[in-house]
């Protein structure tokens, strides 16, 4: 009776167009490769019958999302062969790749390596990658010679607290297809490479402790969207910021985010970008921070420079 009841249920009507947007949304906002326990949603929609397994095998597309956690030896191990099932199943489609490195040393550096190359040997297919790294040779990933190039590359975002005490270099291969560019490593900025293709770049996202930050600005002729936070915690005042090259001009800027405090000095820091940076194409500026300051500072707190902005 149980089985006669499953068998007439209102779900095995629903035609195959509609489970097609389901399982699009599913795989699009929640595909993750977690270790142990925790099985990715496209692994899930497989497991459910033999028809939907079906329509989940017919389709790579749902296999080009992959989240890999390297987190000590016995979690990168079922991570190792995860990779592996959503490479071969999303056959030939272009990946969207998220790496995360470990903090402390459990791993060995054999598996770290096998991952490594498995993931490199798909360079041609990356669409997008982030990197979360804690060790400055965890970029590796990205130069020679474990890769040549990233040809269809459009998107990439670098996050971490590294262990170098200089500005890491970059000298990454070529990525002839970049638009979007965002180095969120919290403690070190990297340092300016002129063979990174900055010239292409129409999206950047910057975390600055000084104006120094900036000379990544000076390089992006082409920006349409930018947004820039100033790091809260640290102990640069106004007085000490290095002058730096800037740019003085953004023809292109259509859009400017500023992640802030309403308080000094972090707000001057920004009102002195602004006076810096010429962008006569901004139609759109946001100005984002802690909501509960906000609340207690009007438009007419915020410093000439900004407001000027807005007009």
């Amino acid at each position: 009776m149980n089985h006669w009841r499953c068998s007439t249920a209102l779900i095995w009507k629903i035609p195959d167009e509609i489970l097609g947007l389901i399982f699009d949304y599913l795989c699009d906002v929640g595909p993750r490769v977690y270790r142990m326990s925790r099985v990715p949603i496209s692994l899930r929609l497989s497991a459910v019958c033999s028809h939907w397994r079906f329509i989940m095998l017919s389709t790579p597309w749902y296999w080009t999302k992959i989240s890999v956690r390297c987190t000590s030896t016995w979690g990168i191990r079922p991570e190792f062969h995860l990779l592996q099932l959503f490479l071969e199943r999303s056959k030939e489609n272009l990946l969207d790749l998220k790496v995360s490195f470990p903090i402390s040393g459990y791993h060995t550096q054999e598996l770290i390596l096998q991952l490594f190359k498995t993931q490199a040997a798909q360079a041609h297919r990356w669409n997008s990658l982030e990197i979360f790294a804690t060790q400055s040779k965890h970029l590796c990933l990205l130069r020679h010679p474990y890769i040549s190039s990233c040809p269809e590359l459009t998107s990439q975002t670098l996050r971490g607290i590294l262990d170098s005490q200089e500005e890491p270099p970059m000298n990454f291969v070529p990525m002839p297809k970049l638009k979007s560019f965002i180095p969120r490593v919290f403690n070190r900025p990297l340092r300016p490479d002129s063979s990174f293709p900055w010239h292409q770049l129409t999206k950047l996202s910057l975390d600055c402790w000084s104006l120094s930050d900036l000379s990544f600005v000076g390089l992006c002729k082409n920006l349409l969207h930018l947004r820039i936070s100033v790091d809260y915690d640290s102990e640069m005042t106004l007085p000490r910021v290095p002058k730096a090259p800037v740019p003085s001009a953004l023809e292109q800027l259509r859009t400017l985010t500023l992640v802030l405090s309403p308080s000094e000095p972090k707000t001057r820091f920004v009102e002195i970008v602004l006076d810096l940076v010429a962008m006569p194409a901004l139609a759109h500026l946001e100005v984002e921070g802690d909501t509960s300051e906000q609340a207690d500072h009007g438009a007419a707190d915020w410093p000439s420079g900004i407001m000027g902005a807005l007009d």
